[in-house]
């Protein structure tokens, strides 16, 4: 019995430091499109004002 509960806790002892590279992962991913709905807006306007230009 305690054998096994050991080899259970090595299994999620890995899937647990797994979930925190994923979290890790998610909240890199959530920044960057944070950032990017910050500075969409402003690159679209530069992009309109270019573009009236060039017309």
């Amino acid at each position: 019995m305690f054998r096994r509960t050991r080899r259970l806790y090595r299994k999620t002892k890995r899937w647990y430091r797994r979930g925190i590279k994923a979290k890790r992962l998610y909240v890199k991913i959530s920044l960057f499109m944070g950032t990017l709905a910050v500075f969409l807006p402003i690159i679209t306007k530069v992009v309109n004002k270019i573009s009236a230009f060039v017309k």
